[in-house]
């Protein structure tokens, strides 16, 4: 990666290892669901073959954010917030 430091390198490569692991997991609560038919792009973000870009935004975005003086629990709260509303924008609304 250029332009990267081997700290920020280094978190790259566990915040893959966190973000293939979620991806096992949630690959076995699909199944568990019943869901048939192909998972292969999520089999290939779990062996590292797609999504690499996710987990290196994340990770350089926290390194970034704590080497500006950030606390872990003040980014894990901005990251938190920020995925429910990903997640909100992402799904349909449903109405009440």
């Amino acid at each position: 990666m250029r332009g990267v430091t081997s700290n920020q390198a280094a978190a790259v490569v566990r915040a893959s290892r966190a973000w293939r692991e979620c991806g096992v997991h949630v690959r076995g609560r699909l199944r568990q669901l019943a869901v048939r038919g192909s998972l292969r792009p999520l089999d290939e973000m779990v062996a590292g073959r797609r999504g690499r870009a996710v987990p290196q935004g994340i990770a350089l975005f926290v390194h970034n954010l704590h080497a500006m003086g950030m606390t872990p629990d003040e980014i894990a709260t901005a990251l938190q917030s920020g995925l429910t509303q990903v997640i909100d924008a992402a799904l349909p609304q449903q109405s009440a």
